[in-house]
């Protein structure tokens, strides 16, 4: 006996789902507006363009079951989900809305993200005690890719062939860390190239239905001062920081301008009785390894391995 070809499995049967875990997750994401967020700020005025507040879902709920293809999106039409969900859309119609995006388009869901994301922590505890203390990393990952023709695919600073996404995560002691913002870059771009514009835009306080940067909080506060970056006119929040924490602050000037030298003197010249520690330009790794050195003190372990670290480093060198 053998197996025919051409074998496939199906979950068909009417009376059951095979994700009925999206019920809750769809019930949420339709209580923080994404259907409503993105019929508002999505246009696209092509054939196969319309209707984003029923494709866009539609490809979140895909995505969170675990498709990683447009064929996969079938997945939402299998045994009884059509009559779980409603507005279901097939792969081919799908496929054809995400074909007509351009960059342009491609802002305007940032512009549904960051709003749905302040909606999110209004009805879900995303980050409890983040009005008390927050992390924010800023960091890029590459994902590899394979043959010719995959645009924006190439070599960067890892030597991996990829695309490049750059992430700005929030966490806080308490929470698991939360994805708060996105970008894809080409792949062969640099580590902290468009960080402060990834930040800028998604400190910009929007009019939603729950907003998180009243006049009185300091997370708004800082946010309108990321905002402002880009601009010139707030190189300097590593200072406004440090003026409303007694936590020390470490600055990474970044060079969005003039090779950093602005960044650079609005973070070293704070006034007596507000320090900064600050590093090089674009010095990210020296900011954490003086962090790490601030954290050991007190600490025998963390000590033991910033020094294996250093004692490592100065084998490299030697080594040439």
């Amino acid at each position: 006996m053998r197996v025919c070809h051409g074998l496939a499995a199906t979950f068909d049967d009417p009376n059951l789902v095979s994700c009925g875990g999206l019920a809750p997750v769809l019930r949420l994401a339709e209580r923080a507006g994404l259907d409503r967020l993105s019929g508002e700020h999505l246009r696209i005025d092509k054939p196969g363009g319309g209707f984003a507040q029923m494709k866009v879902p539609a490809l979140v709920a895909g995505m969170v079951a675990g498709a990683d293809s447009i064929d996969d999106m079938d997945l939402l039409r299998h045994g009884g989900m059509g009559r779980l969900f409603a507005g279901v859309r097939a792969p081919s119609t799908l496929g054809t809305f995400l074909r007509t995006f351009t960059f342009g388009h491609v802002r305007q869901l940032d512009a549904v993200a960051s709003r749905l994301l302040v909606n999110l922590a209004g009805d879900a505890p995303l980050l409890p005690g983040a009005g008390e203390l927050a992390y924010v990393d800023v960091d890029d990952t590459v994902r590899q890719t394979f043959g010719y023709a995959k645009q924006g695919a190439g070599r960067g600073y890892t030597g991996v062939k990829g695309l490049n996404a750059l992430l700005a995560v929030i966490s806080t002691p308490t929470s698991a860390p939360v994805i708060a913002a996105a970008r894809l870059r080409k792949g062969s771009t640099n580590s902290a190239k468009g960080a402060h514009r990834l930040v800028a835009d998604r400190g910009r306080p929007h009019e939603v239905d729950r907003s998180l940067h009243d006049e009185g909080d300091l997370a708004g506060r800082i946010a309108r001062a990321v905002e402002r970056a880009p601009r010139g006119e707030a190189a300097h929040l590593a200072g406004v920081m440090a003026a409303k924490s007694l936590l020390p602050v470490i600055g990474v000037p970044i060079n969005a301008s003039l090779d950093g030298m602005d960044s650079l003197l609005a973070t070293v010249q704070m006034p007596t009785g507000i320090p900064v520690a600050t590093v090089a330009v674009d010095g990210a790794t020296n900011a954490a390894l003086l962090a790490v050195a601030i954290l050991a003190i007190g600490d025998d372990e963390l000590t033991a391995k910033l020094a294996r670290y250093r004692v490592d480093l100065a084998e490299k060198t030697l080594a040439g």
